[in-house]
């Protein structure tokens, strides 16, 4: 660490370097004995430290300490003169002078030296943290205004401690009108109206985070999809509740893109469908028949060919109810041919020529219902998939499947005797199989609601209902919504 020493007297200034390298041995030493050597040295680089006799060839001691000020050179000045003087003392140390030792008590010059550095060590450390923590709440003031995310964050009073530009335009307030009131005080969207509720359950419960996904209708119809997180705050080393931070994500252009993925898979599935049932199949056919009529005229003209033949003949057919089958599965529900109901009718057959379970189908209420056949296949499959679940994974012996119509409300339950579902497959813990994952998506790109209910429906046994309801006026609101705006 390098020292400026302001001294004129060459011989006093060797007897203060040696008294201070007793105790400073790493101080490199710098005599100036006017105000140009001190300038140039000022320009040169900057000290750890500068000693000066309070008066010197064309400097005074007060001057040289205001030339470092004025240069913003926050340096330790200690000042070291033979001039005692309560007056002239007390005027230094007024003015920013670090310290100030007699030339006849250098003894008081090591540990005045060691505190002044000390003090500005620890002065630059905080003003780098200061720094520091100044550019890290620049940068997240910058991050929050610019993400579209609308995130607030409440104390664990509710009230509201930060909003970020997103949500303050979705709550049509200003910063100012919003800080320190709940989101109950405001006059909100129902939407956050509901986010307030969800904020106090969590703050009580047992949870330090959720993440939800829900669509809230809007005016024209139209669904608005947000993911939301929600983290619990809380005091440092401690389990005390200060707080919780909410961010909530418009997913809704994403939905939509999901959307078209599936439906163009649904498409081309019925595509295929369509193809094997009317060319394959009809070739089938036409084939069957032929090989039925060539059994005719075998049977006089060549006997023992006949058993053969029928051979060939049972092949032909189990090739085409094979292609029957394949057909029904990638295009299940033909408006035109009955619809839904007999669609689903045709699923529980198939699932009742099984060795298990016993399966049926109650139908209640006038069909058809007015629903696209896209919404027809969707409905189908998470019935499809409930059944197989029952099947597959609930080691069910009986299962019914009801479908319910009106002008209001189209509900398909599924009820089944098996043992339910296991606790990692509960849509509840958001640790949903795939098969479940896809039901739930299913129905929320229809606008319906999905239930999973545990019971005790068929028989002692512990059973599964799985509830799919769909209101038709919202269903037909978001249909000629989506029908306008392409």
């Amino acid at each position: 660490m390098r020292v400026f020493h302001l001294e004129t007297n060459l011989a006093d200034a060797e007897r203060i370097r040696r008294e201070l390298l007793h105790t400073q041995p790493d101080l490199e030493w710098v005599v100036l004995q006017d105000r140009a050597a001190f300038m140039a040295a000022l320009d040169s680089e900057l000290p750890a430290l500068v000693l000066s006799d309070s008066a010197i060839t064309h400097l005074a001691g007060l001057d040289a300490l205001d030339l470092l000020r004025l240069r913003s050179l926050h340096v330790p000045f200690i000042f070291v003169s033979s001039s005692p003087g309560e007056a002239q003392t007390i005027n230094a140390l007024m003015s920013g002078a670090t310290d100030y030792v007699l030339k006849n008590h250098l003894q008081r010059l090591g540990p005045a030296v060691r505190r002044a550095l000390a003090e500005t060590w620890a002065r630059q450390e905080q003003e780098l943290a200061e720094r520091t923590i100044e550019g890290q709440q620049r940068l997240l003031r910058t991050l929050l205004n610019s993400i579209p995310d609308a995130i607030y964050a409440v104390d664990e009073r509710g009230r509201l401690t930060m909003a970020n530009p997103a949500l303050l335009r979705q709550a049509h307030f200003t910063l100012t009108e919003a800080i320190g009131r709940t989101l109950t005080e405001l006059s909100l969207p129902p939407a956050l109206m509901e986010e307030a509720a969800a904020d106090a359950a969590l703050q009580l419960g047992d949870v330090t985070q959720v993440f939800r996904e829900r669509a809230d209708r809007q005016r024209d119809g139209s669904l608005q999809w947000r993911v939301t997180t929600k983290a619990l705050l809380r005091e440092p080393y401690s389990d005390h509740v200060t707080g919780l931070v909410s961010i909530s994500r418009d997913v809704t252009r994403q939905k939509q893109l999901e959307r078209e993925l599936l439906d163009i898979s649904s498409r081309e599935q019925q595509r295929i469908g369509s193809d094997l049932h009317d060319d394959i199949g009809q070739q089938l056919s036409g084939i069957l028949m032929m090989m039925a009529a060539l059994k005719r005229d075998i049977a006089n003209a060549a006997p023992e060919l006949v058993e053969r033949i029928e051979q060939l003949h049972q092949l032909q057919r189990s090739a085409l109810d094979n292609v029957r089958t394949l057909a029904r599965g990638l295009c299940p529900v033909e408006l035109a041919q009955g619809g839904l109901p007999l669609a689903l009718e045709a699923l529980v057959r198939q699932f009742r020529s099984l060795p298990q379970p016993l399966s049926r189908l109650e139908v209640e209420g006038e069909f058809p219902i007015n629903i696209d056949e896209e919404t027809a296949v969707h409905l189908f499959r998470i019935t499809q998939e409930a059944l197989s679940n029952a099947v597959k994974h609930a080691d069910a012996t009986q299962v019914l499947v009801r479908l319910r119509g009106n002008a209001d409300t189209l509900q398909i339950e599924v009820v089944d005797d098996g043992r339910g579902l296991a606790a990692t497959e509960s849509p509840a813990t958001g640790t949903t199989s795939l098969g479940l994952h896809l039901m739930r998506y299913r129905a929320q790109i229809i606008g319906a609601e999905l239930e999973f209910l545990a019971i005790q429906p068929l028989s002692e046994r512990r059973g599964t209902r799985v509830l799919l309801s769909l209101n038709l006026r919202q269903y037909a609101a978001t249909r000629l919504h989506e029908q306008r705006h392409g």
